[in-house]
């Protein structure tokens, strides 16, 4: 049985495999999934985070935890993925993304996004 399917720009997201296996496609996916308690401020040079009624300096790195979270959330889906071609691609995608370079590099990307 499939998963639900997440929600992406207000669209079902169905196809992880053709859409989101770059870095700039995992910014994106990390904007999506976390605008509403992350925020990235240029002039402050940090992540922001939402708690406590307020925003305030992420200090404990929840935004890497979240790049993390995004990382693992793409692999989920990537084995929910029917064409087996294009599941082994986005698995191995997925993968690729847990690496240290990979979750830097959407952190870094995500930094422009207007949601974040």
């Amino acid at each position: 049985m499939r998963r639900p399917l997440a929600l992406i720009d207000g669209q079902a997201d169905e196809d992880v495999a053709g859409r989101l296996l770059t870095d700039l496609g995992n910014a994106r996916l990390f904007a999506a999934q976390h605008a509403d308690h992350l925020r990235y401020v240029p002039a402050y040079g940090t992540w922001l985070r939402w708690g406590d009624g307020h925003w305030g300096r992420d200090e404990t790195r929840h935004a890497n935890r979240a790049a993390a979270a995004t990382a693992e959330w793409l692999w989920r889906r990537a084995l929910d993925i029917d064409d087996p071609k294009k599941r082994t691609e986005a698995a191995k995608w997925a993968g690729t993304t847990q690496g240290e370079a990979r979750l830097r590099a959407m952190l870094t990307l995500a930094q422009a996004d207007r949601r974040s």
